[in-house]
């Protein structure tokens, strides 16, 4: 049993792998069949993440962890957050190096956790999540960080932002 409640979706990101420019040509073209992929802990279909080609697949905690993983060599591919790993690729210098090998390959949706028995909490972000979508201000924050340039510190600002508005609505 879990010690935690899930609130409602916040936000759903379709995840993609990216890997070098050697790396992804290589793929394509069959040249290299056989490569290790990592992937976040929050993916929530590991069958689909099975059968995307790699022999072997390895979990790690968070996205910087991702392009460590590939960076050091530990793996020749990533099943990620494009956006979030094009922030701290950008970070890096390393933008230019990679490509998307594969599109839309499964969708991970984000919440807020609440500890268990905190029904009253839970049912506050809930209700805060759904005044910030029907009020149309959802749609303006997203909009807004989307049209940005990409950064890690934009990323946490926005992050940041969208979660004290969920937070003022569920207390108001």
């Amino acid at each position: 049993t879990s010690n935690i409640m899930i609130s409602s979706e916040i936000h759903t990101v379709d995840l993609s792998m990216l890997a070098s420019r050697e790396t992804a040509a290589q793929i394509r073209s069959g040249e290299l069949t056989s490569y290790t992929a990592v992937f976040e802990h929050n993916i929530n279909n590991y069958k689909i993440v099975s059968n995307l080609g790699a022999r072997l697949y390895f979990v790690v905690g968070t996205q910087e962890e991702l392009v460590e993983s590939v960076l050091s060599g530990k793996a020749q591919a990533m099943v990620c957050d494009e956006n979030c790993v094009a922030a701290i690729l950008k970070a890096r210098d390393q933008e230019d190096a990679f490509e998307t090998i594969r599109s839309n390959i499964t969708t991970v949706g984000y919440a807020i956790a609440v500890r268990k028995g905190a029904d009253t909490l839970l049912r506050s972000i809930n209700d805060g999540i759904i005044k910030i979508r029907m009020s149309g201000q959802y749609e303006i924050i997203l909009r807004r960080w989307n049209k940005q340039t990409i950064d890690v510190d934009n990323l946490i600002k926005n992050t940041i932002v969208v979660a004290s508005v969920v937070s003022v609505i569920a207390i108001a």
